[in-house]
């Protein structure tokens, strides 16, 4: 048997160091997995007011998207209760006597005892407001989440949450009120708020959602649908896209298109301008 030069030796003394570090490295990913499905509530457990809240012995568990259980350590299990806020009857808000919250996390200076429903996502206690979505959003980029899952099989973290609600304190002190139909909009009378965030330079006394036009299949038959967008408004002179003033003359023509599952076009049929991913397009083209 001819033998391995001093070459092959480090070779296969680093390929073998390499494999049994990405099967422990594996293993750990595996366990982990094992041990977030031992940790999902059954469908047995009964909801807070058929929230994604749940008091079980005495402690209160929040699930977006009934992903792995987050505790909510501080929450008075006594007085928790949730606000319906969604057009689903799920919630994603809960007040105890002491805090109110988006989720898991406490909404700071939001008083407990005075905080009302100004609209699906938006709540206030006169002074301070938020806005609190009632759809979860992922919580990192998958490289970032798979890093805490491995720091929390040795226990230096908790179990990471995958999903999350997103959240916004306003930048206002005086009440708040809705403003369209769209629950992501909100004004103080001054400003208009998209998700949260001040829509810098709208005319909150013109702004409206514009309209969508949606093609899918189903089944393998293509079906289309209609309504107002959520995410572009515009007030008469400007484009707001989540919140920013796109380079786009508006008109009351313009519609958003949605196709093939996230592919979305800005389109003003009368000079046959399209917009998207945050640029013009060659009509041309």
């Amino acid at each position: 048997m001819k033998k391995l030069t001093p070459a092959g030796k480090r070779a296969f003394k680093f390929l073998g160091i390499f494999f049994f570090i990405t099967m422990a490295i594996s293993g750990v990913f595996f366990y982990q997995f094992i041990k977030g499905e031992g940790m999902r509530i059954g469908s047995d457990v009964p909801r807070i007011d058929h929230s994604d809240y749940y008091n079980i012995e005495g402690k209160i568990y929040v699930t977006p998207w009934s992903s792995i259980p987050s505790r909510i350590k501080d929450a008075d299990a006594a007085s928790f209760r949730v606000l319906k806020n969604s057009p689903w009857g799920r919630a994603s808000v809960g007040v105890d006597k002491n805090r109110v919250y988006c989720g898991e996390f406490a909404l700071d200076g939001l008083d407990p005892a005075r905080v009302k429903i100004v609209s699906p996502q938006y709540y206030s206690d006169g002074q301070t407001s938020y806005f609190c979505s009632y759809n979860p959003a992922l919580y990192d980029a998958m490289w970032k989440y798979m890093f805490k899952l491995f720091f929390s099989a040795f226990g230096f973290t908790d179990y990471p949450q995958s999903y999350y609600f997103p959240f916004a304190r306003l930048d206002t002190n005086v009440s708040i009120s809705p403003l369209t139909q769209n629950p992501n909009v909100a004004t103080d009378g001054k400003f208009a708020f998209y998700k949260g965030k001040i829509l810098h330079g709208a005319d909150i006394a013109n702004l409206r959602n514009i309209k969508e036009k949606e093609f899918y299949l189903d089944n393998f038959v293509l079906k289309h649908g209609s309504g107002d967008s959520k995410e572009i408004l515009t007030d008469g002179k400007s484009v707001f896209w989540d919140a920013e003033i796109i380079d786009f003359i508006t008109s009351d023509q313009i519609y958003l298109l949605k196709v093939n599952f996230g592919k979305e076009f800005l389109y003003e049929p009368a000079r046959g301008a399209i917009y998207t991913q945050k640029e013009m397009l060659d009509r041309t083209n």
